[in-house]
């Protein structure tokens, strides 16, 4: 009976440690997320002041979204059908619909907004250790989860108005609810697995990509432990199942309101076949009728980003400094010394097709005078997030390997692996963060400046006016100018402040506003400059203009 009691004691001594690391572990996710946060950027074509925008109609001025405008379009044509190919987003509603959700309860904010996302990577990491835990041991799981505390890509995008860490999310708790399935053989997993596939898929398309990867594991995992055919083609079945129910969830209301069940495939591909006919594209021919066609020139774009080297999207942006290098040293060790954790191997595997998959999947394919057009799918850094999970893993198991032999050598190499990982990573993130925080500098002083003059009436160009309504909630009276003319200008209230240059983010070159604001300029005859700020940011195109504040004093 003492022994029974001790043996209690010391099993329930050990899940207090267990729960108490992984809430330090959640603790310090949290931490280093809400460090680095700097706000929405509105980057990637001004992405986040779509959803931003979104939010807004729905919650502030009560415009439900509705697919009814979709019924019968062509998708094949984007000129012909009269749509924005930025509608897209109002179709990722595993992401956009939670975000609505905490916008009605708690009132419109770009914070809450990014809050969200900042949840949902502290749940990825979460998933993250359970997957270490369950495939390793509980010392890997904690090194893993460490590591992914402070992974750059992950922190870059879990702070700001992305789908990705959402999706990705869901794609970890599918593959962990995977896991345990080929463990325990019980069809409610299986299950479970395809469903939240399939809400990875409805948050973001890139969770197309699930199904195929637990179609692989259950191949390679009945041929390695010889199941029957009819075993696995059942635990697929059920995969596939949940994958179904899972998007009829959205599926059913773009069949009763647009009478198409596949109105979200749909979309999302003629948005690929769109930025295929509108953006430069560079062939690379295989043969006299075959060829590879790239949006941005050139086929290694995503090993580029993997490894740090300089891309024509985002020239100054980094985003996974030593770690990759880390996950190619660690994946050979795992290679070596865990050749009989098959799990080791899933999670290299599970790398390299993603790598070759969003490389060379095709996003159209098009056929003239006998001439084949291969399309791979644009180039996107986000979307590179997928990587995350298989580099934290392998990474992860394979420190651990090295810390089994309890050699003081390996040890000694093991923390330098780690310190010099962390070092870069948080030497990304500085940099990243900072090139963010910058491109919003005049934004943001325009801001301050009216939180001054809460009362007054402010102008500005449509874009800059547009970000700064949705970063204060439409707290403040801004409006855009609608044209330069001098009788516009002129019949504008005495008293009024009129907002010129400045950038609201490092996408848009200031290019967009250039010619508008000189043409203001010019015909602000009974004007007086009351504030002006430069921004230490160097856009695209030459110096960023300074933010510049005009108030009517006729």
């Amino acid at each position: 009976m003492h022994m029974m009691k001790n043996t209690y004691s010391r099993l329930r001594k050990r899940k207090n440690v267990r729960l108490t690391v992984i809430l330090l572990l959640m603790l310090l996710i949290l931490s280093v997320r809400f460090y680095y946060y700097s706000g929405p950027i509105f980057a990637n074509s001004q992405d986040e002041g779509i959803y931003l925008n979104t939010y807004s109609l729905v919650v502030l001025f009560k415009n439900q979204i509705s697919f009814s405008p979709y019924t019968d379009i062509n998708f094949n044509n984007f000129s012909r059908c009269g749509c924005n190919p930025a509608e897209e987003f109002q179709f990722y509603v595993g992401f956009i619909y939670p975000e609505i959700l905490l916008q009605e309860i708690f009132g419109f904010s770009a914070n809450i907004a990014i809050y969200y996302v900042i949840l949902t990577s502290v749940i990825e990491g979460f998933f993250i250790f359970l997957i270490i835990e369950r495939i390793s041991r509980f010392r890997a799981a904690v090194i893993g989860t460490f590591l992914f505390a402070f992974f750059p890509v992950d922190v870059l995008f879990s702070t700001h108005i992305q789908p990705l860490v959402p999706a990705m999310m869901m794609g970890d708790i599918a593959i962990y609810a995977f896991i345990i399935a080929n463990e325990k053989h019980k069809i409610s997993l299986y299950l479970s697995a395809g469903v939240f596939a399939g809400l990875t898929y409805i948050t973001n398309p890139i969770g197309a990509l699930l199904p195929l990867v637990f179609a692989i594991m259950c191949i390679v995992g009945a041929l390695k432990e010889k199941l029957a055919y009819k075993i696995v083609v059942k635990n697929f079945a059920f995969i596939v199942l949940g994958f179904i129910i899972a998007y009829s969830l959205i599926g059913l209301v773009y069949l009763l309101e647009a009478g198409n069940y596949l109105l979200y495939p749909e979309l999302t591909h003629a948005v690929y076949v769109y930025q295929d006919a509108t953006q430069p594209t560079v062939s690379y021919c295989v043969s006299s009728n075959f060829c590879l066609v790239y949006t941005t020139g050139y086929p290694s774009f995503y090993p580029s980003v993997l490894t740090d080297s300089p891309i024509t999207v985002d020239p100054y942006l980094k985003y996974f400094g030593a770690s990759f290098y880390a996950f190619i040293a660690m994946a050979g060790l795992d290679i070596v010394f865990m050749r009989k954790n098959k799990w080791a191997l899933a999670f290299i595997g599970l790398f390299v097709f993603y790598l070759i998959t969003i490389m060379f999947f095709p996003s159209n394919v098009n056929i003239a005078k006998g001439v084949v057009d291969y399309y791979p799918i644009s180039e996107v850094t986000y979307i590179t997030t997928v990587f995350t999970l298989p580099l934290i893993v392998v990474t992860a198991l394979g420190l651990e390997a090295m810390l089994k032999h309890k050699s003081m050598l390996l040890y000694a190499i093991a923390f330098i692996l780690i310190c010099v990982v962390l070092y870069y990573d948080i030497s990304v993130l500085n940099n990243d963060i900072g090139f963010y925080r910058a491109s919003m500098y005049t934004l943001h002083s325009f801001i301050n400046y009216m939180s001054t003059h809460p009362s007054s009436k402010f102008y500005s160009s449509f874009f800059f006016s547009g970000e700064a309504n949705l970063l204060t909630s439409y707290k403040y009276n801004i409006a855009y100018l609608e044209n330069c003319s001098v009788s516009y200008i002129d019949n504008l209230t005495n008293g009024t402040y009129i907002a010129m240059g400045g950038t609201i983010s490092f996408d848009l070159s200031p290019s967009y506003t250039d010619n508008f604001d000189s043409c203001v300029s010019r015909n602000l005859t009974d004007y007086s400059m009351v504030y002006n700020v430069s921004n230490p940011f160097l856009a695209y195109s030459g110096d960023a203009p300074p933010l510049t504040i005009y108030k009517k004093i006729k």
